[in-house]
């Protein structure tokens, strides 16, 4: 379910953040949120991952993107929490329950 809101915010043109809190259903969102977008091949082009395990030099490449408007959507851990101001988002999508309130 996840995967389709995030592709329908990007078809929408809003700019959308879905957070998850294991790292492997970041890969499994991720592919499914492109599967949702197999009629626009130019969306699909505009979604990434975002998490632990990237160099920084990727994640601040990654973090321009979305900021920059190249990037419609991300699917991301928390290791994107602390690198952006998601005021700047118009959707952000929360998956699970986090471990502490």
């Amino acid at each position: 379910q996840a995967a389709w809101i995030l592709a329908q915010a990007m078809r929408r043109g809003h700019r959308a953040v879905c957070f998850l809190q294991v790292r492997v259903m970041v890969e499994i969102v991720l592919q499914a949120t492109t599967a949702h977008l197999e009629d626009r091949p130019d969306l699909q082009k505009r979604v990434a991952s975002y998490r632990g395990g990237y160099s920084a030099e990727e994640r601040r490449r990654l973090e321009q993107k979305l900021f920059s408007g190249e990037l419609l959507g991300v699917v991301a851990t928390n290791a994107l929490e602390l690198g952006i101001d998601i005021g700047d988002l118009d959707v952000t999508i929360h998956v699970g329950v986090p471990p502490t309130v």
